[in-house]
């Protein structure tokens, strides 16, 4: 079941994703903004949910409230152990370079700070185009937003494809 979850959250990204690219030329409007919102909690909620995945493979019997990467890792130090997939997990959180670490990001963004930063561009060769802009710097990406959440979706689906190898290839 958790790993449908999963799935199915990459799935719901997509499909906001594609809901934005049909509708280019909006503006900021509340259609485009809640869009952009919910593909970035689909895409961080594919990380969440593939945490249930461990939970539920290594047979930690956290409860569905309790599965978080800390509770993991609390789980598995009481157990004696580490969860090379978590450290990995967390290594990507705080790697701006990695989907998962820009997801984070524009997700606290959106969350906590009203609004993933971005600029619209009227006239020129980038009419039209809107641009996440760096929250510590101000300054746009060098990528359409729509670029941006293309990448980070395919990215985040090989990465969980890579994940899921990883705790494959760990013992129960």
């Amino acid at each position: 079941m958790s790993k449908g979850r999963t799935d199915a959250k990459i799935r719901y990204a997509e499909a906001m994703l594609r809901d934005l690219q049909e509708r280019p030329g909006a503006e900021g409007d509340d259609f485009q903004r809640a869009r952009e919102e919910a593909f970035v909690f689909h895409l961080h909620g594919a990380i969440d949910a593939f945490l249930h995945e461990i939970n539920d493979h290594h047979g930690c019997g956290l409860a569905a409230n309790q599965v978080t990467l800390f509770g993991l890792e609390h789980w598995f130090v009481g157990s004696g152990g580490v969860s090379p997939v978590l450290q990995e997990i967390r290594r990507m959180l705080v790697d701006d370079q990695t989907a998962l670490g820009r997801v984070r990001v524009w997700r606290h963004e959106a969350t906590h700070r009203g609004g993933t930063p971005r600029t619209f561009y009227k006239g020129g060769a980038e009419d039209g185009q809107r641009r996440l802009k760096d929250p510590t710097t101000g300054d746009p990406s060098g990528k359409s937003m729509l670029e941006e959440f293309a990448e980070a979706a395919s990215e985040m689906r090989t990465t969980i494809r890579r994940l899921r190898a990883m705790l494959a290839a760990t013992r129960p």
